[in-house]
């Protein structure tokens, strides 16, 4: 080897050196790394980025609001500012809980528990923030195309699903079976007016109609109310036993075609209603979440809500997994029996027949 080509490998060598450690430390520095607040305390953009909240002062005045609710509720420990950060990321991101759970190192149970608690703190806690405006507030606030047509309207009902994983119950398969998406789903009736409300989830297999008189949207409503749905939502005797009335699109059943009072007022509704439509998409955009297949160990059950209240208004979705594993083994096994007798059995039949052409 000439001395050139000796200094080029030694001069290369320094180079890899210096590279590894530079690797060494940028590695180090990313493990020292804290996940939760570090990641948004410094940058508005971030927080909003990772929590879906607009200031890190915000997000900040959230987590100490819940604080002593938490602790009432789960009475172990600290709440920690990482584990609802975590809790946040999820929502936001749908950031597999694998992920988080390396992150927080800690167990992915641990994660899903974590979620679970965080989950009923807020639901018990925030829930009642959200109230019903009075007639006047929502005059006062009416959209500008609200007022020459629909200045009675008290709000904008519609039902949106979110996928979910299929149940090992086959009762809860049935129950969340929706026939419109062709998937297993959970169903949310949402209203909103210059303000908005959302109900509890359903199954997916339940009628907007049920839903609408079931989730105690109506309690909301007062005589001379006008409510802006879908042909879904026929709900018309049960608004007007409370002096209310529901404006849908006009139907073409038993009609040839719409008058043009008809199509005008369609067109009318369809301008006001597509407002609903762009909140349920803010939401799907905002929480990601809501765009994938929830995992059913997120569909909470009746006896799991919040001091007795349900968060979901739906049986049990989990059925009881050891004894549907089960049957479903027994099925399974019971299927290929028959099937392997109706194999022997064709095939004897064929034999059968080979005989009798010889």
């Amino acid at each position: 080897m000439t001395v050139i080509g000796a200094k080029c490998v030694a001069l290369d060598c320094c180079q890899a050196v210096r590279r590894n450690t530079e690797l060494t430390l940028e590695n180090s520095h990313l493990r020292a790394q804290k996940f939760g607040s570090s990641l948004i305390e410094k940058d508005d953009n971030q927080t909003l980025f990772y929590t879906g909240l607009p200031t890190y002062k915000l997000f900040s005045t959230l987590f100490d609001f819940l604080l002593q609710p938490y602790y009432n509720l789960y009475h172990h420990g600290t709440p920690n500012i990482e584990h609802f950060v975590a809790v946040l990321v999820y929502l936001r991101l749908h950031t597999p809980m694998d992920d988080l759970a390396y992150r927080l190192q800690t167990s992915k149970s641990r994660v899903s528990y974590l979620f679970h608690s965080w989950m009923n703190t807020m639901y018990c806690n925030l829930q009642p923030l959200v109230t019903w405006p009075d007639t006047a507030t929502l005059r006062e606030n009416m959209p500008a195309a609200f007022r020459k047509h629909f200045l009675n309207v008290k709000c904008i009902i519609d039902c949106f699903e979110i996928f979910i994983q299929r149940p090992v119950s086959f009762h809860a398969r049935a129950a969340t079976y929706s026939n419109y998406k062709k998937h297993n789903t959970v169903k949310v009736l949402i209203g909103i007016s210059p303000s908005g409300v959302i109900s509890q989830a359903w199954t997916g297999r339940v009628s907007d109609k049920v839903i609408t008189k079931e989730s105690g949207f109506l309690d909301n409503i007062e005589y001379g109310d006008v409510i802006l749905a879908d042909r879904g939502f026929n709900i018309h005797n049960e608004l007007a036993l409370i002096g209310a009335r529901l404006q849908i699109p006009a139907f073409t059943k038993g009609k040839k075609q719409l008058s043009r009072e008809e199509v005008e007022i369609s067109r009318r509704l369809a301008c006001v209603r597509i407002h609903v439509e762009r909140v349920i998409g803010q939401l799907r955009r905002k929480y990601k979440i809501l765009q994938e297949t929830l995992p059913i160990s997120l569909i909470k059950k009746p006896s799991d809500g919040c001091v007795g209240q349900p968060t979901f208004s739906a049986e049990k979705i989990e059925g009881e997994p050891r004894k549907e594993a089960k049957e479903v083994s027994k099925e399974k096994t019971e299927r290929q029996a028959r099937e392997k007798r109706k194999k022997s059995s064709a095939q004897a039949h064929i034999q059968r027949r080979g005989v009798d052409r010889t």
